[in-house]
């Protein structure tokens, strides 16, 4: 290779070395400060990397990869792929180029494929270019993993997330870097070194257990055991030793499910999440009723599925009610990454990821130290055990591919004659594409910069200034219309009493029309677009003005969102809630009714059906309502709700549900503003009012009835440092009693 092109190699290598340095970034000042800054850098630096990598590869036949290097085929097999089957998807354009909240779809996919490539061929070149990467990695992790430790530690951050935004994040990439200290330990001979990566492996524990991720300490000890397993299946021992180590796993796992189901799993950081699961399984239930659902979406689609970044729709189409059952909660993906497969990329895209994953092994399977290939096995099986709870994120791509890219086998390119060496060179042509390839990619980068940058700097303007620069931006946003719109909803709501003229809100509206018409499947945007709709109709009824467009532009909408979301009860709920609005609550109520089998699963629905044959007088049929809700374990979780069925109640004479719906009230919030509005309701009906002593207690003794003593505990402390006297105290004592608890000193 001529020294010129050993220089663009090193270039690659600092390329490559710079981008674990994405994971650092926030960028505050950008959309969605934990993805955009991260997501951008990443790909302006591997797009240079690569075109720099495309020219050698040009350059250099040697350089080409065998035909039995089949884990890099596969990754070609693997783009290929997500293109093919993007004319399959509900929606193209935003499977191809995702949204500005994620930054995933097809484009980062190939960005990421970029990263395995680049890497896979660098290793092969200069196999001594992947410490200088590892301990890039090392470095930003270990710093990750302190600030996030020190966030936990230090601020009491419940589950802190440093610079990834999400705790589970941290205890993903976390589980990679483990298996990736132990892959290198074996290079490190001086004893300072290997000093340091225990110190490491120690931070990375910790640093997961912090995140409290459940997740990854699972994949961490199955991982682990596959060097057990190695030791019983594949090494070559005797039998007694392979009876030693499976009775050694045996009692491992037995011992630690023992350990998870007591009670002192609860009190240790880390480990009491995963034991409040075993013990306690609403969260699991809620999940795998969720998965259900992304399966009917599967089944529905099961060859090319909906497209990447499509499983909302999948969801919303065929969603299940009786997820309410378990919490209220809206997965915009399965978090499982195999079911998300079959979703988004169907039996195809399916395959050919397995066919990946089995390529990986096979690839493993070639390494030649035995203590780098058990590494290697115990990275990936911990990655596809995390993966069952989860997804990927641009951090564990990073990792994960850098893991597989150490597969490469060492090739020599020393043996070229100078004759050979004089004939090689890259076509013009090939370099005016290389050179277009790397300035499209940086004109999106950049281009996507500038908007994400935008769409925040508007947001400070004045209203008179922001109302046109947004409308103005719109026509600009290409893809990201739905992103621009979300952000001028939290503008317009800042500005709402500035609002003057009919102009202003047909120009408000307008925006929200043209991001639903470009994306019709998207929820936000369709709640954005009706509310401010119904802003008009009720700015045009107040002043005697005809509604009559606006109405049927709200009903239609409304009608084809519920022909694509049949299922989904926060549709008629709105529907219902509009109606009311422009003062039609008998249609509001029989829009409800129709779809009552849809909303007997949410506290949300329950009571405000509840609350409109309230305020229609019909306090029998409220209470019924609430009945039904109470028989599918429903119960107030706001303020509003409780209110709803305190006023309920006490019209049906209900003594103990009107107590049930104070303590409702007290477990949500004990503030004076909340004290006075359920005293307003109190007054209405002619009941004493309460105090704030009273609210705190009635939160109290619900808290004991349903066996949350933590929370009772929590709620007597604030009780205590709200009011000290002794009455307080005896009255306290007395609600403890009642449940044999012991009375406070």
């Amino acid at each position: 290779m001529q020294n010129n092109d050993k220089q663009l190699l090193s270039g690659i290598v600092f390329l490559c070395a710079l981008i674990p340095f994405s994971l650092l970034i926030v960028a505050k000042s950008l959309l969605f400060p934990f993805i955009t800054g991260k997501a951008l850098y990443f790909r302006i630096l591997i797009e240079l990397a690569a075109v720099l990598m495309g020219y050698l590869l040009l350059k250099y036949k040697e350089l080409r990869p065998q035909k039995n290097e089949y884990v890099f085929w596969a990754m070609l097999l693997f783009i290929l792929s997500i293109f093919a089957l993007l004319p399959f998807s509900v929606r193209p354009y935003v499977s191809f180029w995702g949204n500005a909240e994620r930054m995933e779809g097809v484009w980062s996919l190939l960005h990421l494929s970029a990263w395995f490539l680049v890497l896979y061929l660098l290793f092969r070149i200069k196999p001594e270019s992947k410490k200088t990467i590892f301990y890039a990695f090392l470095f930003v992790t270990a710093i990750i993993g302190i600030q996030e430790i020190y966030e936990g530690a230090a601020l009491h951050i419940f589950r802190p997330s440093a610079t990834l935004g999400n705790a589970t994040y941290i205890g993903f990439i976390s589980l990679l870097m483990i298996f990736l200290c132990l892959f290198f330990m074996s290079d490190i001979k001086k004893k300072t070194g290997k000093i340091w990566i225990y110190v490491l492996l120690a931070l990375f524990i910790a640093a997961m257990l912090t995140s409290g991720s459940r997740g990854p300490i699972l994949a961490l000890i199955i991982g682990l055991l596959c060097t057990m397993l190695y030791g019983i299946v594949i090494a070559k021992r005797s039998l007694k030793t392979r009876i030693i180590y499976l009775f050694f796993v045996v009692v491992l796992l037995a011992g630690f499910y023992g350990f998870l189901k007591t009670d002192l799993a609860l009190s240790v950081p880390g480990i009491d999440r995963l034991a409040g699961t075993l013990q306690g399984t609403q969260n699991v239930d809620a999940r795998l009723m969720a998965w259900q659902i992304f399966m009917e979406g599967f089944r529905a689609k099961p060859l090319t599925g909906y497209g990447l970044e499509n499983a909302p729709i999948a969801y919303f189409t065929f969603f299940n009610p009786k997820i309410f059952n378990f919490e209220e909660v809206i997965f915009d993906r399965p978090h499982n990454k195999f079911i998300e497969i079959l979703v988004t990329q169907g039996l195809i895209g399916f395959f050919i990821w397995a066919l990946f994953i089995l390529c990986v092994f096979w690839a493993i399977k070639g390494v030649k130290e035995n203590w780098k290939k058990i590494s290697l096995i115990r990275m990936t099986v911990a990655y596809l055990v995390q993966n069952a709870s989860l997804f990927d994120m641009q951090a564990s791509y990073l990792l994960f591919f850098f893991g597989v890219a150490l597969t490469a086998p060492t090739i020599s390119i020393e043996r070229q004659n100078r004759k050979a060496e004089r004939q090689t060179y890259v076509s013009p042509l090939a370099t005016s594409l290389l050179t277009i390839a790397l300035i499209y990619g940086w004109y999106i980068s950049f281009s996507h910069l500038y908007l994400v940058r935008t769409v925040i700097a508007r947001a400070q303007l004045s209203f008179s200034e922001g109302l046109p620069a947004y409308t103005q931006l719109m026509e600009k946003a290409g893809p990201f219309k739905q992103e621009v719109s979300i952000i001028f909803n939290s503008y317009t709501q800042a500005h709402a009493k500035e609002v003057n003229s009919q102009d202003q809100l047909n120009i408000m509206i307008d925006v929200f029309r043209k991001a639903y018409a470009q994306d019709p499947y998207d929820m936000r945007i369709f709640n954005f677009y009706v509310g401010q709709m119904t802003n008009a109709i009720s700015a045009k009824s107040a002043n005697n003005m005809d509604t009559s467009k606006e109405r049927a532009e709200i009903i239609k909408v409304f009608n084809e969102m519920t022909a694509r979301f049949p299922k989904f009860p926060d549709l008629y709920l709105n529907r219902a809630t509009f109606e009311g609005l422009v003062g039609d609550k008998k249609h509001a109520l029989k829009i409800l009714l129709d779809a009552e089998s849809t909303m007997l699963f949410s506290p949300r629905h329950v009571y405000y059906l509840a609350g409109l044959y309230d305020t229609l007088g019909e306090e029998k049929l409220a209470l019924a309502a609430i009945k039904k809700g109470e028989a599918n374990n429903i119960s107030p979780n706001s303020i509003d709700a409780g209110l709803v069925a305190l006023s309920v109640y006490i019209q049906n004479k209900d003594i103990i549900g009107t107590q049930r719906s104070i303590g409702s009230i007290g477990t949500e919030d004990q503030s004076d503003d909340t004290l006075a509005k359920v005293n307003e309701v109190l007054l209405r009906y002619n009941v004493p009012k309460i105090s704030r002593q009273d609210l705190y207690l009635a939160g109290i003794f619900t808290y004991l009835n349903e066996k949350k003593d933590d929370r009772a505990y929590e709620l007597i402390q604030k009780l205590q440092e709200f009011d000290e006297s002794e009455t307080t105290k005896q009255k306290i004592n007395s609600v403890l009693l009642q449940f044999n608890k012991q009375a406070i000193q």
